[in-house]
């Protein structure tokens, strides 16, 4: 489509923190009934992007214009109500609202009664959700539901539909798929696929390149906040793509595993009902160890449970001493480091800088008589930044101003160093590009080399081979499979994964280690 007609056109975007140059002079454009996708590496500029999209910055330089008008992005107000709206990674609903109330928030119908009151209009709002909650393939999804009681996918895709209650001209899709399962992302694929059969302009981030070919007409890829390709994405393929992304990075991994150690972390019979119930497994110093599993299947609720965020029945001991039932003050940073799945709720402080963020689990060492000298602070933040490869402006530079990618890698090597002899990481390269995958996957095998026992819960099938050394798979509540990664077959590992493993002693490569 030639001209501005029926076009979202930014030109010459240029948005910067402090000297850092997140966005130098991009261009970019979407036609309606296109999708795009926009790749890069972490600290490309793809979320400060999307973030000027969505008038985040109002401080941002560029001209703009939608179907012809000229755009104003000079706040999220002024971008919803020129018609963008964003499906962000992570979900903004209010856990106690029901699903409709949240995907009416801010917005709702009203009713006026025969006096001139008028008061928000439930029944409407029932009806409309549920509309809504129909033409996304939802319809297993009550409107009704309370959000705290969904799953992290079910709340994902719930946050979809609350967008297109906007009727959006331009629909943003910031990671969309991160925490869906396969027949979620299936979902997500028919939904923007009917989007743009509506001649919406789409905009698709995604670290999943075979996702990016699956649903793109065209592909934008920025490199340190610059353009580097504009084409169609039949013209692209995977390695030529991962080429444009990292440029000279080498991104092939080792394969050599770690030398395990004694046993630091003792499970045995571990049950939160309904859940799981019964897991007994070991963990030991200086090995990653992954734990697998299907929604459903207990493992995100036995995660939890380790650092007593769930009352439980059964033993946690480590290096010998019950931890079960603790508090969850006294489980994390004292016998346990934690990496959370939802690093912006709960693995990063967004209002604090990035030393700050990078010094949580240091503060006690840190302190002189009960004072943490910005010192001390700044010192060590500054090791860490250089060590982890962190793209910042300065230490002092808010956390929530970083790709998601090192806001990842500022949660994860804080624990670099510490005293602890276990961490546990919830899908710890989620939302994360090619070359910050590998750095991850170096910073994870680091904190192993060091004599930590590492424990991953994940159901990335990069993070499995690539980083652990063996892998639990769980299923209905239990632990089913033990895996030696790197002596495992996939087609074993995936049939664990459905429950289809066999049950018999001879027939199973690597017993269960309870």
């Amino acid at each position: 489509m030639s001209g501005s007609a029926g076009m979202l056109d930014l030109r010459n975007i240029t948005k910067q923190f402090g000297k850092f140059k997140a966005l130098d002079a991009v261009d970019f454009r979407v036609a309606a009934g296109e999708v795009v996708a926009l790749v890069g590496a972490n600290g490309a500029g793809k979320s400060t992007l999307l973030k000027v999209l969505a008038g985040l910055y109002a401080d941002a330089s560029y001209s703009a214009s939608l179907e012809g008008n000229p755009l104003d992005l000079s706040s999220p107000g002024a971008a919803l109500r020129a018609g963008i709206g964003v499906v962000y990674q992570e979900t903004d609903l209010v856990p106690q609202f029901s699903v409709a109330e949240n995907m009416y928030l801010g917005h709702e119908p009203m009713s006026q009664s025969m006096l001139g009151i008028r008061t928000i209009s439930k029944r409407e709002i029932m009806s409309r959700a549920r509309q809504i909650l129909r033409r996304v393939g939802l319809d297993e999804m009550k409107a009704g539901a309370n959000v705290a009681s969904l799953s992290i996918e079910m709340r994902q895709m719930a946050q979809i539909a609350k967008v297109l209650t906007l009727d959006p001209q331009v629909v943003l899709f910031d990671e969309p798929t991160a925490r869906l399962s396969a027949e979620g992302r299936e979902k997500l694929f028919s939904v923007i696929g009917q989007l743009k059969a509506d001649g919406k302009m789409i905009v698709f981030v995604s670290h999943y390149l075979e996702e990016v070919f699956a649903v793109a007409d065209r592909v934008v890829v920025l490199r340190d906040g610059q353009c580097v390709v504009d084409q169609s994405a039949s013209s692209l393929d995977v390695p030529r793509l991962v080429k444009l992304m990292v440029g000279d990075v080498q991104v092939s991994p080792t394969t050599d595993p770690n030398t395990a150690g004694r046993t630091v972390l003792a499970v045995e019979q571990l049950s939160c009902q309904p859940h799981f119930e019964g897991v007994s497994f070991a963990a030991r110093a200086s090995e990653i160890l992954g734990v697998t599993g299907i929604i459903g299947s207990g493992r995100h609720e036995m995660i939890r449970t380790l650092i007593s965020e769930r009352t439980t029945g059964g033993s946690i001991k480590i290096g010998g001493e019950e931890i079960a039932n603790k508090s969850v003050g006294q489980v994390v940073g004292r016998y346990i480091g934690f990496v959370p799945e939802d690093r912006k709720r709960d693995g990063i402080i967004a209002s604090r800088s990035v030393s700050e963020n990078l010094s949580l689990p240091w503060l006690r060492d840190l302190s002189v008589a009960g004072v943490v000298p910005r010192s001390k602070v700044l010192a060590r933040a500054k090791a860490l930044i250089s060590r982890l490869r962190l793209v910042c402006s300065s230490p002092s530079q808010p956390v929530s101003d970083l790709s998601g990618g090192n806001q990842q890698k500022a949660v994860l090597g804080r624990w670099l160093n510490s005293n602890l002899s276990v961490v546990l990481l919830e899908a710890p390269t989620v939302g994360v590009d090619v070359a910050g995958k590998e750095e991850i996957r170096q910073l994870i095998r680091a904190l192993a080399a060091g004599g930590m026992s590492v424990v991953i819960s994940t159901d990335d099938m990069w993070e499995l081979e690539e980083i652990t050394d063996r892998i639990l798979v769980m299923f209905r509540g239990g632990v089913i499979a033990e895996f030696q990664t790197r002596t495992m077959r996939r087609s074993d590992l995936l049939s664990a994964l459905s429950g289809s493993w066999p049950n018999s002693a001879e027939d199973q490569t690597v017993s269960n280690p309870a």
